[in-house]
């Protein structure tokens, strides 16, 4: 986005004010709370970040942050509130052993598990019309990735929640799309920083400076 455009649009990226987090500030101009955007009065209609449908009635899934739990500490603790007892596992193929780990954790804590891999079906890239010369271009192989199958295979096995393991860029939506249920992420993918994505971030000061240009 070029800097006219960043300055022709605002946002809550550009605000200053620490009014929606139980400040004094005042509110900008631009903020999307004056005159009660009509997306604001729908979200708290629908009940803002309360899940409706929990076992023991309407959950609010916040933790304690004096309290820090680890994401997996976090994720369980979610699943408890909602009433959530039987956990799908959307994994990558390269992150089997880790949501094996964990599907062992989840299970020590009493949850059922039914985990689903990317690559289930064996479903080859040729079937998409490209020619067997143009696979070396894929570093990863011949079978494609399958989150839509992913998202299908875990509404029929009837999960309460559904957790992402790694799933590529794009193919997280596509599941997420077609998933019925809740879903949350344990891990996302991130191959050059071991699955943190926000070390980037950190970093825009020096390393990653190139990002910004």
């Amino acid at each position: 986005m070029s800097e006219s455009s960043d300055a022709a649009v605002k946002s809550c990226l550009d605000c200053g004010s620490d009014a929606c987090c139980g400040g004094g500030g005042e509110l900008p101009g631009f903020c999307p709370l004056r005159g009660r955007a009509a997306a604001v009065c729908a979200a708290e209609e629908a009940g803002c970040g309360i899940i409706p449908d929990a076992e023991d009635g309407p959950a609010l899934p916040c933790f304690d942050e004096y309290a820090p739990m680890t994401r997996v500490e976090e994720t369980m603790a979610f699943a408890r509130s909602i009433g959530a007892k039987k956990l799908g596992v959307a994994t990558c193929a390269g992150l089997l052993g880790e949501s094996r780990t964990f599907a062992r954790i989840l299970r020590a804590n009493g949850f059922e598990v039914y985990g689903v891999c990317c690559k289930v079906g064996s479903l080859s890239k040729l079937d998409t019309g490209l020619k067997p010369e143009e696979l070396a271009q894929f570093k990863n192989g011949p079978i494609m990735c399958n989150p839509i199958g992913q998202a299908m295979l875990l509404n029929r096995a009837g999960t309460d929640l559904n957790i992402l393991m790694g799933l590529c860029v794009g193919h997280d939506s596509i599941f997420y799309r077609f998933c019925d249920g809740l879903c949350t992420a344990l891990v996302a993918k991130d191959r050059v920083l071991a699955h943190n994505s926000a070390g980037a971030l950190y970093e825009t000061g020096s390393f990653y400076r190139k990002l910004l240009k």
